[in-house]
């Protein structure tokens, strides 16, 4: 017999199909550290076939996701923790040491020991290979957006963003309803970013035209679904049918990726008839960077984009990329094209500076005119408070102080 250890909240299934095409019967969420009994089990792909000991929804055939467990034999495990019990799924009580020993017959430990080790070496290689420790110390984590399906004028809302691993969605999706009825999921694509447990992400929402409390917050991720919310009021006299929120995603003050949607707006008496909307690729992970500043600041900004290589982001900026005989101008322009982040890095000087701004109303025009073109576009503050004020032409923008902190000086 063997024990599968739980590491992440996942799902067991009947079968190894997407979740959406299982009946609700058909699939169990298993929380964290749970603990299941296995009789036998085999490898297929990057699940596991497994085979309980016992039935659970008059089932004891399931498929689990290999990544979400680690597997011990059924003593070892035992022994281990025998003064603190664990609790297994199918069960309702806390099975104790004294039950592990009446499973064996009452014997002592140590004679139960010799008996396992006589029974591991009859153990399949195939077997004996899986039981080696899974690398738990990062995880490919999503990012999902929920929020009312639209609001309407003089409205106040909850944007709540939930980061999770792919297996952990449908969880996530009860929380928000739970914490909000009326939440409905914005996002159908995710960031898929490899996060070390313990990290800190920090997460910046904005909505044009609305007023976000609180819009910078940050949780720790631990390896299991876990969320921040966003209070937002709607002005009693905006206009606007629809608007473009963005979440970006940051990790040690260093913007990795953002996701982005689009919230209709709508008279109270027809506040069901629309539903939010996706945009095109919502979810993106940044993969290169344009870092406009003026030469002024130039010091000061190469202080901050050396974390941005750390963090697998390419870097283009001028005096490390452009070789002599270079075109200037147009290789400024094509690299703009390419990339998907573009880090304005704001002061006085950059205000001062022709060619930053060229760059960024550059960056703007290829946004197209509902913003969800690449490149997501996030000025960085390096002078101030007071922050210095942007000229009209980037009033659109959203500068905010406290983005002095997004990108501090890497150490």
């Amino acid at each position: 017999m063997f024990v599968f250890l739980v590491t992440s909240d996942t799902f067991l299934k009947v079968r190894p199909s997407k979740l959406a095409e299982l009946a609700e019967d058909e699939k169990l969420l298993i929380p964290v550290k749970s603990v299941l009994k296995v009789i036998s089990y085999t490898e297929e792909k990057e699940y596991y076939r497994i085979i309980l000991k016992n039935s659970i929804n008059g089932k004891d055939t399931w498929f689990v996701r290999k990544e979400y467990i680690e597997i011990s034999d059924y003593l070892s495990y035992y022994y281990e923790n025998a003064n603190i019990g664990s609790i297994f799924v199918g069960n309702d009580n806390i099975e104790s040491y004294a039950d592990f020993r009446s499973d064996f017959g009452g014997i002592e430990v140590e004679e139960v020991i010799k008996r396992l080790k006589a029974q591991l070496q009859e153990t399949p290689a195939i077997q004996e290979r899986s039981l080696q420790p899974v690398d738990i110390t990062k995880d490919l984590v999503d990012c999902s957006v929920f929020s009312p399906a639209s609001v309407t004028p003089d409205d106040m809302f909850l944007v709540q963003v939930f980061v999770h691993l792919p297996e952990q969605i449908e969880f996530a999706k009860q929380n928000a309803q739970q914490f909000d009825p009326d939440a409905k999921q914005l996002g159908a694509r995710s960031l898929g970013l490899p996060i070390k447990r313990g990290s800190e992400l920090t997460f910046n929402l904005s909505i044009p035209k609305l007023e976000v409390d609180d819009p910078i917050q940050k949780l720790s991720w631990n390896g299991r679904a876990d969320s921040i919310q966003f209070g937002v009021s709607v002005p009693a006299d905006i206009t606007q049918k629809t608007v473009i929120g963005t979440v970006t995603v940051s990790q040690n003050t260093i913007p990795l990726g953002h996701l982005k949607f689009k919230l209709s707006i709508i008279p109270s008496v027809s506040s069901t008839s629309k539903d939010s909307q996706l945009v095109g690729e919502v979810a993106r992970h940044y993969r290169k960077a344009f870092v406009s500043y003026s030469s002024k600041d130039r010091i000061e900004v190469l202080k901050r984009v050396q974390g941005l290589a750390v963090s697998g982001i390419t870097v283009f900026q001028d005096i490390l990329n452009l070789e002599p005989g270079d075109r200037w101008e147009q290789e400024l322009y094509r690299n703009i094209d390419e990339c998907d982040l573009f880090l304005l890095f704001w002061s006085t000087a950059a205000k001062e500076s022709p060619w930053v701004l060229k760059e960024v109303l550059y960056a703007l025009e290829r946004q197209g005119s509902d913003g969800l073109r690449s490149p997501e576009i996030i000025p960085v503050i390096i002078e101030g408070p007071p922050l210095v004020p942007p000229p009209p032409e980037l009033q659109d923008l959203h500068f905010n102080d406290k983005l002095l902190y997004l990108m501090a000086t890497f150490k």
